[in-house]
């Protein structure tokens, strides 16, 4: 199947999905068009639906068994629309920091803020696939060890389950070729145990051209995912106050055609700037003529110790980058 034969297939079948059913409704969330960032409509709502529709009426108990990828899939498009899961929104100067940031081999202590989210991400050309598609949502569920005592369902398809009971991060992300990429992390609470796992799954089931497969691209991809969704939730762990619902400054978003007052996005970094600072003035003309156009000087997550010594109690602290300008 050529590409133009699968984008139109993909048209037909959201018509009739439109037409004929309820999925892209459940889906539905009137968000403004937002200056910088996808349409959330084409990027989310239409994506999911499609997913839906399939998980429901074309794909059988027994491919989801086999399919890791797809089954995490079929989980988030079900979950978006059985529940209210917030979506946020995130600042492109905090996505920029994010990924000239890095993380410790050990996380531990991190705390729920929130159970389930979608996130939004800006335009950009940074978070690429292997097949060089921008990711541009991933949504993600924070379950506690508790929460797997027994088997949490979605719905009588699929269900999440957990032999190991310990804390887990889940995400997933659909490009717009129809590529499903997920992980699980475990975290483990202790200080003495390597906390983060995971493995590489990748569903290339609507692939309509050649893909990329080498298992070491697509984990550095994976794994680029993965720090930029732990790093949001230290984040919103460690900044709480910089979580603000806003509406963009633009005439005419304010209210949809038939009147309903559109949903405000959650942004998170909404006072986030990027830390600059200008090179020391000693250095070398060599090395000022080196670094002419500018450099970053990366930025790192750390442990620091807080409240009585007695207590012993340490929490995070994101060392930021910054962008180093010559004198």
């Amino acid at each position: 199947m050529s590409s133009s034969d699968y984008k139109k297939q993909q048209r037909d079948l959201l018509k009739h999905i439109k037409k004929e059913t309820l999925y892209y409704e459940q889906l539905t969330k009137d968000f403004p068009k937002i200056k910088g960032y996808p349409n959330y409509e084409k990027a989310v709502t239409s994506r999911l639906a499609c997913l839906l529709y399939g998980f429901t009426n074309l794909v059988p108990s027994e491919q989801l068994e086999k399919d890791h990828t797809l089954e995490q899939g079929c989980l988030t498009a079900s979950l978006m629309a059985s529940i209210e899961v917030p979506i946020y929104w995130l600042k492109k100067d905090l996505l920029t920091a994010f990924l000239r940031t890095d993380l410790p081999e050990l996380i531990y202590g991190m705390k729920r803020v929130i159970r389930h989210g979608l996130l939004m991400l800006p335009n950009q050309q940074e978070l690429i696939s292997p097949d060089g598609e921008v990711v541009e949502w991933v949504q993600f569920s924070h379950f506690l060890a508790e929460d797997f005592e027994d088997t949490i369902e979605i719905s009588s398809k699929i269900q999440l389950d957990s032999k190991e009971k310990v804390d887990k991060l889940r995400w997933v992300t659909m490009l717009s070729s129809g590529i499903l990429y997920s992980n699980v992390i475990g975290l483990e609470p202790g200080e003495d145990n390597k906390p983060i796992s995971g493995y590489l799954t990748v569903n290339d089931i609507f692939k309509v051209t050649e893909q990329n497969t080498d298992v070491e691209t697509e984990t550095q991809f994976i794994q680029k995912v993965d720090n930029l969704i732990l790093q949001t939730l230290l984040f919103l762990q460690t900044r709480p106050d910089d979580v603000v619902a806003e509406m963009p400054e633009s005439k005419g978003f304010g209210q949809s055609p038939k009147g309903k007052q559109k949903l405000a996005p959650i942004w998170i970094g909404y006072r986030y700037q990027i830390q600059k600072e200008r090179s020391p003035s000693h250095e070398s003309l060599q090395q000022r003529q080196r670094q002419s156009a500018g450099w970053w000087r990366r930025g790192h997550w750390r442990r620091v110790p807080i409240g009585k010594r007695e207590e012993n109690l340490r929490d995070w602290r994101w060392i930021e980058p910054t962008w180093c300008e010559p004198n």
